[in-house]
C-alpha cells in the first residue's frame, strides 16, 4: 500500500478506475495473495468475461467483474473462488446501480460454485473506502446462501494507514474465513450433484430496475 497510496488526499473525486488499480488493489493483494504455496492464490483486476460465464454460456451481464481471486487448482489450471464489484464514493447514493452490483456479485459467486463444484466463495463490494465482505456457500440443491461477514473503512493515503490499527482483529476474523472455507476448501462435491439454475439477466435486470 505504501507504494500506491499518495501521502494525503489527493484533493479530486477518485474514479472507478484509480479505485480499482491504486487503491483496491494493492489492500486485497496485501491481505489475501499467497504466491508461494502450490495452490497459489491471487486477486486481479479484470477487464474480461469471466470463464464461468463463458463455460456454460451465462449471460450475467454485459459488464465484466472488477475483479477476482484466482487459485491454481489440482487439474484444473487456474479457476475463481471469488469477484469484487467497485463503485466510487461518488456513486454511493445511486442505490440502483449498488444493489445490481450486489446482485451480479451473488450471480457470479453462485456461477463459480456450480461450475467448479466448490462450497464458498468470497465477494466483496467496494464504494470508495467502503469495503463489506459476504461468504456465499452452497448449503443444498435448492439454497445458496450469502452472509455479510463485515463492512470496513480502509485507508486512501497512507497518513490513514495507522487507523487499520483499530480494526486488525476484525480483518484478520474476514482473512481466516477466507482461508478456511474458500482457500483451503476441498472440491469433494460430487460431479453429478445437481444446481439450482441461475436466474437470467432480464430476471435480475426485472428485480433491480427503476419501477
Amino acid at each position: 500500500m505504501l507504494e500506491s497510496f499518495p501521502l494525503n488526499d489527493l484533493g479530486e473525486t477518485i474514479k472507478e478506475d484509480d479505485l480499482k488499480s491504486r487503491y483496491i488493489l494493492p489492500i486485497l493483494q496485501s491481505l489475501f495473495d499467497n504466491l508461494d504455496d502450490e495452490n497459489t492464490v491471487f486477486f486481479k483486476v479484470t477487464n474480461e468475461n469471466n470463464a464461468e460465464c463463458k463455460q456454460k454460456g451465462f449471460n450475467v451481464s454485459h459488464r465484466r467483474p472488477d475483479g477476482q481471486f484466482r487459485q491454481k487448482a489440482e487439474h484444473k489450471n487456474f479457476i475463481t473462488i471469488g469477484y469484487m464489484e467497485a463503485k466510487p464514493e461518488s456513486e454511493s447514493k445511486n442505490y440502483d446501480a449498488c444493489m445490481q452490483d450486489l446482485f451480479r456479485l451473488a450471480t457470479f459467486g453462485k456461477n463459480a460454485i456450480d461450475i467448479y463444484y466448490l462450497k464458498s466463495t468470497l465477494l466483496i463490494q467496494a464504494i470508495g473506502p467502503t469495503f463489506t465482505f459476504y461468504l456465499l456457500q452452497k448449503k443444498s440443491e435448492d439454497i445458496y446462501s450469502m452472509v455479510e461477514l463485515d463492512k470496513l473503512n480502509f485507508p486512501m493515503n497512507i497518513n490513514q494507514i495507522p487507523a487499520i490499527f483499530g480494526y486488525l482483529d476484525r480483518i484478520t476474523v474476514i482473512v481466516e474465513i477466507f482461508k478456511k472455507y474458500v482457500r483451503d476448501q476441498c472440491s469433494d462435491i460430487n460431479d453429478n450433484e445437481r444446481f439450482r439454475k441461475t436466474m437470467r439477466s432480464p430476471t435480475i435486470r426485472s428485480l433491480t430496475g427503476k419501477a
